[in-house]
């Protein structure tokens, strides 16, 4: 009776737990999916694929039955069974709907635009301004465009993209037949990024930037070119999967918008937009009188948390919130979207409460996902249409519309046909990387919730109905949720971003504050605000914003205290992320089984060894004595970094950086953005050697954060800085870890890598000790590179003369050494101050390389340095003209 009894209660059949059983048409399509998406070289795409199928598979063969057998392994195969005709008519038009979805997402990603889909024609005036040699390349030109969109940026920057861009002696007076021929001829895209917008319309400071608004402005045109680096990330494919090819600069204090009076007969769609963002900007602007943003970066965070915008946050407190693991609650996602269907519950509760027969009708939860979908339009377009708030937008719109037909079994459906959707709907989305990482994060809570719920369940001291067990509970469960998703999400944000935060405890504190206390108070101000109820909205908004300040407070007194630490990682190969989500799915399931006494199958065990092979594929290619690293003799990498000069020269496995470039800029750091990356491309973050020739900015800056980050064995320098902005920092890094610090000299002999019988120093030329100091560029390290062999002649494989000049080389020349070498790194960027014909004839290099920006101001190299090279008969290439510059010496490929 008792065995009857516990048959008839038995457990609910959960396909989720066992995900890779009698699923093989999943299969199937899932890796149909991942090959297609493959071709187009994009491994997070192809993951993400994987998950979509893969979550839509599982989802889709939960039917909620009871299953009355005594034998739980055979669970599934009755479950199976127990399918009528019609489900497994619904399964099979599921599984071709899905598939279709896919083929079509794959052909409009080969349809996205391409750069020769937008070159400039029938135009002299913007040809001259991509025209490197012309006046208008270096000063610029005013030019007529329509602002398309504006988003802000930390620190009070803002990021334009603007379009239909034309000379400003065009007509003001734009008709339906010259609009038409703007667009085919010259309408281009271009992202223009503002510094400073204090006087961006001159004397009248009450202007703001209006989206689809004409506007002109004296600016710099360039074609869209990021920093060209193996295994780095390329911003370049980002903006021209957006149709944007692209860049404008501003010129510095001479950049101003005017308002144009342009009237070009707009369609429906153009008109609504305009008038749209009208009512955006009206609202916005009540907001910021209520708030007061610029006061203070609580105020600031309260700002963005409402409508996306960071411009009132500074990069210090972006930084702190990145460092604590809690930047993803300032990007408008799902949270903050979560609200609104609380606000619509109670307004429903509310109406209910006066006339209780609307649940006569509809059931409450229903009522709520009506209200709340226009709702949700309204804050999805008060944020102007962020990524990841469209992903939850949407999983919303879904969740709604699956309630009202009584059709919601899973939360894996809705986030499969929203990622679906959005791919078929706005494909460029799939390429944003906060759409990526919202993606993956609903899903690492799809996979982590249920199993860190049983845990739970299992600790006897958590039991109990009072309010500090269901506080403990609710905290442990955000506790190991925040510490599953960052580790899911290891590979991407180690691959993208360079670091990892570790405290992330506090997601413990501040999601619950965020989500019961400031979200709240922020929106009940902001609605206050919009009635122009001032005083109301200023007390609301001040409370908001004296709990963020609290908040940034402790977030200040720990990281003062160091306790705000992050560290640089390795960057993963694709088959070692694949490998991870594989082994951390596997792990779900095994752990799932585990509590379930479900027997593992053999196609769980042949995936676990297929994952643990790709994850030892990345350990082999770098340790293995076979490998690249290990055989190469000896390697130049000379790095794209703008108008900057680093060097990165590998030899049997050592690595050392000559100078690590760097920027004036405060947002962007050579060393962080672009060494890094390369450095820890499947390799953990250490160096051997890292060598400065003089201390100026563009060769010093980008050392700085590799001093900080990463295991160095020697440290050398030929003086330190004493007046440029590198000096206290580099200062601080040296006493706070405890650098050793060497002062290389003339005559200085080191041994750089060996074996067998070759062997490669590094010969110091210049300068000595002796030796007048003229200036920071004259008094460069001269260093030369040498290998020696077992009965034969040594032999120079490339001499680096930083920045030398016409004093100092002349200077360097009268020692009379030995300067012969396959590669010259030419001196000075290969500026005309650095020209000397008897420095190239007593090199004798097979090949010169400059380091040089894209389009620099100074027309570095100079045309006397490239005929005087051409007429020794000596190639040149320069980083500006095709990017990374990669040469092995010993077959001189390049």
């Amino acid at each position: 009776m008792k065995k009857d009894e516990k048959n008839k209660n038995d457990i609910k059949y959960k396909p989720w737990l066992q995900p890779w059983s009698s699923l093989g048409t999943w299969h199937f399509l899932a890796l149909s999916f991942i090959c297609a998406l493959f071709a187009f070289e994009n491994i997070q795409l192809s993951l993400l694929g994987f998950f979509f199928i893969f979550l839509f598979g599982i989802s889709s063969s939960e039917k909620n039955q009871k299953i009355h057998t005594p034998n739980i392994a055979n669970k599934e195969k009755a479950y199976f069974h127990s399918l009528d005709k019609k489900q497994l008519q619904t399964r099979s038009i599921l599984i071709c709907c899905v598939f279709f979805l896919s083929l079509i997402t794959v052909i409009k990603i080969t349809q996205l635009p391409t750069p020769k889909d937008n070159q400039i024609t029938n135009s002299n005036q913007l040809n001259k301004l991509l025209d490197e040699n012309s006046e208008e390349f270096k000063k610029g030109q005013e030019l007529t465009f329509k602002l398309e969109s504006v988003r802000g940026l930390y620190d009070g920057r803002l990021r334009l993209i603007i379009s239909e861009l034309q000379p400003t002696q065009t007509p003001k007076v734009i008709t339906n037949n010259t609009q038409d021929e703007s667009k085919n001829a010259n309408n281009i895209k271009a992202v223009l990024t503002l510094d400073n917008v204090q006087n961006l319309f001159g004397a009248d400071s009450n202007q703001t930037l209006l989206e689809g608004t004409y506007y002109s402005a004296l600016l710099k045109l360039r074609k869209q070119r990021s920093f060209k680096n193996e295994n780095t990330t390329n911003s370049d494919e980002y903006w021209n999967k957006q149709g944007i090819f692209y860049r404008c600069l501003s010129v510095k204090n001479k950049t101003q918008f005017t308002k144009l009076d342009i009237r070009v007969q707009q369609d429906l769609s153009q008109t609504l937009q305009k008038n749209l963002s009208q009512h955006r900007n009206n609202l916005l602007q009540k907001l910021k009188l209520s708030l007061k943003p610029e006061l203070s970066d609580a105020r600031g965070i309260v700002y963005a948390l409402i409508s996306g915008d960071r411009q009132f946050i500074s990069s210090n407190t972006a930084s702190l919130f990145q460092r604590s693991a809690l930047i993803h609650s300032l990007a408008l996602s799902g949270l903050h979207l979560s609200l609104v269907f609380v606000l619509s519950l109670t307004i429903i509760n509310i109406i209910a409460f006066f006339k209780p027969t609307i649940y006569l009708k509809q059931p409450r939860i229903k009522l709520a996902f009506l209200l709340s979908l226009p709702l949700g339009l309204i804050y999805l377009w008060l944020g102007a249409f962020s990524p990841s708030l469209i992903r939850a937008m949407f999983m919303l719109t879904v969740a709604a519309f699956a309630v009202l037909f009584s059709r919601l079994k899973k939360v894996e459906d809705a986030l499969v046909l929203t990622v679906l959707l959005v791919a078929i709907i706005e494909t460029n989305l799939i390429f944003e990387l906060s759409f990526q990482l919202s993606v993956l994060s609903i899903f690492a809570i799809i996979l982590f919730l249920p199993l860190i719920q049983l845990g739970i369940e299992k600790m006897p001291f958590l039991y109990g109905r009072s309010f500090y067990k269901r506080c403990l509970r609710a905290g442990l469960t955000i506790l190991l949720l925040s510490f599953s998703i960052q580790i899911f999400l290891l590979p991407i944000t180690s691959f993208y971003f360079g670091e990892v935060p570790i405290f992330f405890f506090l997601n413990v504190i501040w999601i619950p504050v965020l989500t019961f206390l400031v979200l709240p108070l922020a929106f009940i101000a902001f609605v206050f605000a919009a009635l122009s109820f001032n005083f109301l909205s200023e007390q609301f908004f001040s409370l908001s914003a004296l709990i963020c300040d609290l908040f940034l407070n402790l977030l200040i007194f720990l990281n003062n205290h160091e306790w705000l630490n992050v560290f640089t990682p390795l960057r993963p190969l694709p088959s070692a992320s694949l490998a991870f989500w594989i082994l951390a799915i596997l792990m779900i399931v095994f752990i799932t089984y585990r509590f379930k006494q479900l027997k593992v199958k053999v196609i769980h065990q042949l995936i676990l060894v297929l994952a643990f092979a790709l994850s030892l594929y990345p350990v082999l290619l770098r340790y293995s004595p076979y490998s690249e690293a290990k055989q190469n003799i000896f390697s130049i990498k000379m790095l794209d970094v703008g108008q900057a000069q680093a060097l990165l020269i590998e030899s049997f496995g050592q690595r050392l950086i000559c100078d690590g470039g760097g920027f004036n800029s405060k947002y962007f750091d050579s060393g962080k953005h672009i060494i890094t990356p390369i450095l820890t491309y499947n390799q953990a973050p250490r160096l051997d050697f890292i060598v400065n020739t003089h201390p100026d900015n563009d060769h010093l800056k980008g050392l700085l954060y590799l001093l900080e980050n990463f295991s160095v064995k020697r440290i050398a320098f030929n003086t330190l800085p004493t007046e440029n902005s590198s000096e206290k920092i580099l200062h601080q890094i040296i006493k706070k870890n405890h650098l050793n610090i060497e002062y290389w000299r003339e005559n200085k002999r080191i041994l750089f890598s060996q074996k067998e019988n070759i062997k490669i120093y590094i010969e110091v030329l210049y300068p000595n000790n002796s030796e007048e100091f003229i200036n920071t560029n004259e008094n460069s390290l001269v260093l030369r590179f040498v290998k020696e062999e077992t009965n034969n002649t040594p032999k120079g494989l490339m001499i680096v003369l930083g920045d030398l000049q016409q004093k100092g080389l002349k200077r360097f020349l009268s020692k009379n050494q030995i300067l012969e070498s396959e590669v010259l790194i030419l001196p000075h960027h290969g500026s005309e101050s650095s020209l000397n014909l008897e420095l190239y004839q007593r090199v004798k290099p097979k090949i010169a390389l400059a380091s040089t920006g894209y389009g620099n101001n100074w027309g570095f190299p100079s045309k006397k340095v490239r005929e005087a090279l051409k007429n020794l008969n000596i190639p040149l290439r320069v980083i500006g003209e095709e990017g990374e510059i990669i040469i092995k010496t010993e077959e001189l490929c390049y």
